[in-house]
């Protein structure tokens, strides 16, 4: 089973495939790479494998759809995968999820939205971390998105805890908490 990670961010996606049945050995991480400078006039994409095929590009980018194209035809190039189809799963990191969502979820409607929600918190980040998710739910449609978040391990906190050492007005006003 395939499953692709991703990690967007403003000008780039990093990605890696894996290869779950093989987890018992090294060579579960089937390759890793980047597309860099999504947006500019020179874009770089870069990917190795785990048989040390390393691929390397220069081309224009324009935003993470077209990012996120280019690292499927450099996995199919590569040899790491014949075809998209050979993916069976996507998970996103995904910075913030507020006190909506507080473990790893498949993207629905509802957690897209929250995650849209949750974007004034992470203004840096959420809008990418979706625009990875949206491309590639386009890309690949009917396999399951998982996000998992950063903000996951401090959301189970009592109120004590993420309340400790802030103003209240902040978490009342804008949801802020430790």
């Amino acid at each position: 089973m395939k499953i692709l990670v991703l990690n967007c961010g403003s000008s780039s996606i990093k990605f890696q495939l894996f290869d779950i049945r093989q987890i018992e050995k090294e060579e579960y991480v089937l390759a890793k790479g980047l597309v860099d400078r999504i947006g500019e006039a020179v874009s770089m994409v870069s990917c190795t494998t785990s048989k040390n095929i390393s691929w390397r590009e220069k081309k224009e980018i324009a935003n993470h759809q077209r990012a996120l194209e280019t690292a499927f035809g450099v996995l199919r190039r590569s040899g790491a995968v014949d075809h998209e189809r050979e993916i069976e799963g996507v998970g996103h990191r995904i910075v913030h999820g507020g006190e909506y969502i507080v473990q790893a979820t498949i993207i629905d409607e509802e957690i897209e939205r929250a995650i849209e929600v949750c974007s004034d918190l992470a203004p840096l980040h959420n809008p990418h971390n979706l625009r990875g998710y949206r491309a590639a739910r386009k890309l690949l449609p009917g396999v399951p998105q998982v996000a998992v978040f950063d903000t996951a391990f401090h959301a189970t906190l009592p109120p004590k805890a993420f309340l400790y050492a802030i103003p209240y007005e902040y978490y009342e006003r804008d949801r802020v908490r430790r």
